[in-house]
């Protein structure tokens, strides 16, 4: 069984949740982005065909956010075994995923 420190622990469950934070307002800045953008071509006269470039680009940059989100979710559910299988099982560092069956959820961070 491995032996973590648990101040270690908790310093890592910290982070993560500040990275969920993180990835999140990445996928919410991208989404403005080509909203705003969508608005501004919609009240131009630039034809479709000179946008689509951009807009193609931007929407390849909020899917590769939402993926990036899944892939640290597959990470947290790796950490969340390690963690259950060491010494500091008896912890509970706040996990923001519930259980197995459930999706796993996000937690927004609150404003201080």
């Amino acid at each position: 069984m491995p032996k973590f420190n648990p101040a270690a622990g908790q310093v890592v469950a910290d982070e993560l949740r500040e990275a969920f934070v993180s990835i999140d307002t990445s996928v919410h800045d991208r989404a403005r982005l080509m909203t705003t953008f969508i608005e501004a071509v919609k009240g131009s006269d630039l034809p479709p065909v000179r946008s689509q470039r951009a807009l193609r680009s931007l929407a390849a940059s909020l899917n590769k956010c939402v993926e990036s989100r899944a892939d640290m979710i597959e990470a947290q559910k790796v950490m969340i075994a390690i963690k259950n299988d060491s010494n500091l099982d008896v912890y509970d560092f706040g996990c923001l995923i519930g259980s197995a069956q459930a999706e796993p959820t996000v937690a927004l961070a609150q404003s201080a």
